[in-house]
């Protein structure tokens, strides 16, 4: 099979609750890649899209970060030959974004996003940034300037591509938009409940000098540069560099929000194998197994609905401007719940369908709880795949690898528990 995309998000590499962070992990992956994909050989992929929380930045060490990451690439570079690359930030990894952004255009700068095109940071194995900007995330990503990936684009003349918070192209008309998901994340569409929260979090609050910068409100912006302007000192300042902070505080923080955003408690059996869906076959799959986020073109999903009512809007406003017209597929990611559908009666370009896509994640958060790990593919025909990947039977070292990443899910739930009763104690002795 020869793809024009093939996109995932929220690896998380580097956090012990990821299954990609183990190499057993990496390597099945990259294995069912090539079975479901490839026909048991390397796939074809034209553009191959990272769509943010690729490392992690906030909730690992530096050396783990790294490690994971580019044993990551060079595993998918065996199981995927592509021609381009494009790397969209989340919000674990959005702090790399702001520190290209001001090597790019200097400290303080608004101009932190792209068009729908990205940024071209090398073209044809050559590198193009201007003042050597990209260099600290083509070392994370790319392994530059000595890795065995990088290697590979400078041999084969291959293209990088940046971009936030938004990338489309049209194919075979039809628009496929990329995002990662963090401007339409709960805590950042409700200002009200995150500066609440935040403000517990400040100088004067439980945890000393870890300060939550909450200040703008999305429902204000005209367009993404706005909303970028709004949501990224929020993001960079709740997850920021590991080094910047002590883990244990980062761990409390992100779990600490998790727990009061309903992350936990969701249950999702382990799949027996791992199977490729086309989006016909889609419609009978169950609904524990790949989740439908609309029903009869209305959307049933929570932070879809947040999409549509904050995110949308600007992301159809730029597609227009940059005549991307007609019906559109939107793949995103940043719940970790995963899921597919189609919404109705929205003012796509030219009016046309919209189809959704969530690509889950790869973090583990509870043994009866698989995570909902899928890949979105559009082949060279227009055919829309998701390809649902089941750990059931991974070892790690003579365990089960799930539950090796669910037993240190575990202990940081527990941590968060603790957090968060020492939390409802300080503030009702606050009160006093």
């Amino acid at each position: 099979m020869r793809l024009k995309f093939l996109a995932i998000s929220d690896t998380h590499l580097g956090e012990a609750t990821s299954l990609l962070t183990y190499s057993q992990g990496r390597e099945h992956l990259c294995g069912v890649i090539r079975e479901h994909l490839g026909s048991g050989g390397r796939v074809e992929a034209e553009q191959l899209v990272l769509m943010g929380d690729i490392p992690e930045r906030s909730h690992a060490t530096p050396e783990t970060m790294l490690s994971s990451t580019h044993g990551f690439m060079e595993c998918l570079d065996e199981a995927v030959g592509f021609r381009h690359a494009i790397y969209m930030p989340g919000n674990h990894d959005h702090v790399l974004w702001t520190k290209y952004c001001e090597r790019l255009h200097g400290a303080g700068t608004d101009q932190c996003i792209t068009g729908p095109e990205g940024s071209g940071v090398v073209r044809g194995g050559s590198r193009v940034d201007p003042e050597g900007s990209a260099e600290e995330l083509l070392s994370v990503i790319f392994e530059y300037p000595d890795g065995p990936v990088w290697k590979k684009v400078e041999r084969e003349g291959l293209d990088v591509t940046f971009a936030n918070p938004l990338y489309a192209e049209r194919f075979e008309e039809r628009t496929y938009a990329f995002s990662h998901g963090t401007h339409f994340r709960k805590e950042v569409v409700s200002p009200r409940w995150a500066r609440r929260v935040a403000g517990l979090l400040t100088p004067d609050g439980l945890w000393g000098d870890f300060k939550i910068i909450s200040e703008g409100d999305v429902r204000e912006a005209r367009n993404l540069e706005e909303l970028e302007r709004v949501v990224a000192p929020f993001i960079d300042s709740l997850l920021p560099e590991y080094e910047k902070n002590p883990t244990w505080l980062l761990d409390d923080a992100g779990y600490l929000m998790a727990v009061l955003s309903g992350r936990f408690g969701l249950k999702r059996q382990s799949p027996d194998q791992s199977r490729l869906f086309s989006r016909r076959e889609l419609y009978g799959v169950p609904e524990d197994r790949i989740p439908r986020l609309t029903a009869r073109g209305d959307v049933d999903d929570s932070p879809l609905r947040l999409c549509v009512e904050y995110f949308l809007p600007h992301m159809l406003a730029q597609l227009r401007e940059h005549n991307l017209e007609g019906d559109l597929t939107f793949v995103y990611g940043d719940t970790h719940d995963g899921g597919w559908g189609e919404i109705s009666g929205v003012n796509t370009p030219g009016d046309g369908d919209l189809r959704v896509y969530n690509t889950g994640g790869w973090v583990t958060y509870d043994l009866e709880d698989h995570p909902t790990c899928y890949l979105f593919a559009l082949d060279e025909s227009g055919t829309e795949y998701l390809l649902d990947v089941s750990f059931k039977e991974v070892n790690l070292d003579g365990n089960l690898l799930l539950r090796a990443t669910s037993d240190n899910a575990r202990s940081q739930r527990e941590k968060a528990g603790n957090t968060l009763r020492d939390l409802m104690e300080w503030a009702l002795a606050s009160r006093r």
